[in-house]
This record gives structure tokens, sequence and C-alpha cells, in this order.
């Protein structure tokens, strides 16, 4: 099969393309060493899809996490927002069979009346990513589905996740400091790349997916790294994140798209070799 990926820079597109590449897929980047593509240039997003003439786009790419948005809002929705719309207009006009769209479960961390939405710009971008994927899968005959994904921790990872950051206090620090407010909703990058590959596969996929192995709340992930290396737990109150709306957690094999699921508990041995 032939793929394209979108952001396989980053730390999951990373890994999607070796993990395709070792099953012998003819895989991809958007761009390469010596054309640096900006995903909101359509035209040049085009030419790179019609040469590469994929069967799946694995859209990745754009600015991702929101503690990273309070400074610049509009860059982050321009990417976000108007880099999503070419990569998906440019998708269709070049006949790709399959869209997946790494969507985020930031989209749902809130609530208003009753109803999960973003509490970020960030989550508000990958909403609206959401709804054009719906929109572009009526539309016209190229298939898209948005994978929520969540949380994501392991090995390559190198920006702030609280799993790591909780282990890391744990066997330097002896200690542990958690936020009330906060669950996470989680999936060890393994699981996560397993999950992307599997759904590129699928005879047919549905609307949306959710990336997420397990949602603890702080507390609990605190109380499961603090056991397993007698750390004292403290805490403490900051933003509030809860995603009241939960997600689909493949805790086990039954979805068929996560082999094996790797949980917290079990991960924690394998954190500590990398922090």
């Amino acid at each position: 099969m032939r793929i394209l990926i979108t952001g396989h820079t980053g730390f999951i597109g990373q890994a999607l393309l070796q993990r395709l590449a070792d099953e012998g897929h003819d895989v991809v980047g958007l761009s390469d060493d010596e054309t640096r593509i900006d995903i909101r240039d359509e035209p040049a997003v085009q030419r790179a899809i019609d040469a590469a003439r994929p069967d799946v786009v694995h859209h990745l790419a754009g600015v991702s996490g929101p503690m990273l948005f309070t400074d610049e809002p509009e860059k982050v929705i321009d990417i976000n927002c108007a880099g999503t719309l070419a990569v998906f207009r440019a998708a269709v006009n070049a006949g790709v069979r399959r869209v997946v769209y790494g969507a985020s479960v930031s989209s749902y961390a809130s609530a208003v009346d009753g109803r999960a939405c973003a509490d970020s710009i960030y989550g508000v971008t990958k909403h609206f990513g959401e709804l054009l994927a719906l929109h572009y899968s009526s539309a016209t005959s190229t298939e898209f589905t948005s994978v929520r994904i969540g949380s994501v921790y392991g090995e390559g990872r190198e920006t702030f996740n609280p799993v790591h950051e909780m282990v890391r206090s744990a066997v330097r620090e002896g200690e542990i400091s958690y936020n009330t407010e906060q669950r996470e909703p989680m999936i060890w990058i393994r699981d996560c790349v397993d999950m992307l590959v599997a759904i590129g596969k699928l005879p047919s996929v549905a609307p949306t997916y959710d990336a997420v192995t397990e949602l603890l709340t702080h507390r609990e992930m605190a109380e499961l790294i603090g056991s397993r290396f007698g750390a004292s737990i403290t805490s403490h109150t900051g933003a509030h994140w809860w995603y009241p709306q939960g997600f689909d957690e493949l805790r086990s094999a039954k979805h068929g798209l996560v082999p094996e699921p790797l949980l917290v508990t079990d991960a924690i041995p394998h954190i500590a070799g990398l922090v």
C-alpha cells in the first residue's frame, strides 16, 4: 500500500512511518530533507500528494498541545484549520482512497450545558478538523475518519507528559504531586501506532475512533506510580481538564485495533527506563 504521512517528523509521525516501512509499505512524508512544505501552501501540498499517489493519507501535521497556544492563537488556527483544509482538499483532488485525520481528545476536555466541548484554542481547531472530515466524507468519494488521540506516552516523547513527569519525580525525588482537577486519557505510543496502522487497512471506517486505552484521574496515576517506587504523594489544585464525556477505552484487545493494549500499571517500568 502507498501511504503518505503529514507530520512524519513528529513524535507519532516518526513512529508510524517506521512501523509502516517495517511492514513493507511504500510510505513517504509530505516533506523531505530538501523540501519542507508548509501545509497551508495548498499548491505545494497538492503537488506532493499528486507525486506520491498514495492510497492512504495520515494527516498528523499541525501545532500540537494546548500548552503551546497561549501566545499565538492566530497562528494555531491558521495552521490547524487552514492547513488541514489544504491537506483534505488536495487528497480529494488526487483521488486518495482514505484520509486518517489525527484529531484530539482535547476537543472534549470540558463541558457546557452537559455537552462535551474544547477548553482551548487547540481543542477548537482539532474539532474543526473533525467537522471538516465529516463534510468531505459525505461530499466526496474519499473516505475520511478522525482518530481522537489521547495523551501519548512512551519512547520518543520529548515534550511534557504527566505520566513521565510523575515517574521522573518518584524516581529522582521520591515524591509526587498531582492535580486534583485533572483526568488523563492515555495511550502508549506503540498502541497508538498499532491503531493508526489498523485503521488505514480496514475495509471500511467509522467516522471517529478514540485512541485512548484508559482514562485515569491524576490521583489514580499518582497512587499507581507512588506505590511502585515508595514515593510520597501530595496534591494541589490547578487547571480543570476532566473529559466529562469519557471515551471508548481500549483496555483490552476486544476492539481488534490494538492487539495487546499496554496499561499504565504495566508501563511504569518502561517509563522509568526513559526518564
